[in-house]
């Protein structure tokens, strides 16, 4: 049976998806982080409607993000690791703060630091100073940076 028939029932998709990302953690263990990524890219793009963040199954496409954004940042390819930290703060089933915070810690990685502090600034008008809990230097970086600019 071709993967695309397996696709269609949610079942059938869930136990797709999660046989394929199965795929992906082995390749990571197997130190084979750039087939690991192309596994968890041709999962996000075969197995969910696009957008997935309006079609996520069970958090399975967000965790694809994730799993994305932490190969990427491995490699300290932070512009691709942006681009996945962006999707998770499309997810509207979740709670945003740590997933702005993620996008925030990549754009300071970055030295883009007014993007950093608009991501933190999603994270705080969200979650208050409780959405920094483990992310000290974000915390830091968000409590003291100048919000007017001299001219």
């Amino acid at each position: 049976m071709k993967e695309r028939e397996i696709m269609n029932t949610q079942t059938g998709n869930i136990a797709l998806i999660d046989s394929l990302e199965e795929q992906a953690i082995i390749l990571f263990r197997e130190n084979k982080i750039n087939e690991s990524i192309e596994k968890l890219e041709s999962i996000w793009h075969s197995c969910f409607e696009q957008p997935p963040y309006l079609h996520d199954i069970e958090s399975r496409a967000w965790r694809i993000c994730v799993s994305l954004i932490a190969l990427y940042k491995k490699q300290e390819k932070y512009e691709d690791a942006l681009i996945w930290a962006l999707y998770a703060t499309q997810f509207t089933n979740r709670i945003l703060d740590s997933d702005f915070i993620c996008a925030g810690e990549i754009y300071l990685k970055m030295n883009k630091l007014d993007l950093a502090f608009e991501m933190f600034d999603k994270a705080y008008k969200s979650g208050k100073a409780r959405a920094f809990k483990e992310h000290d230097d974000a915390w830091e970086f968000y409590k003291n940076y100048p919000t007017t600019k001299q001219v």
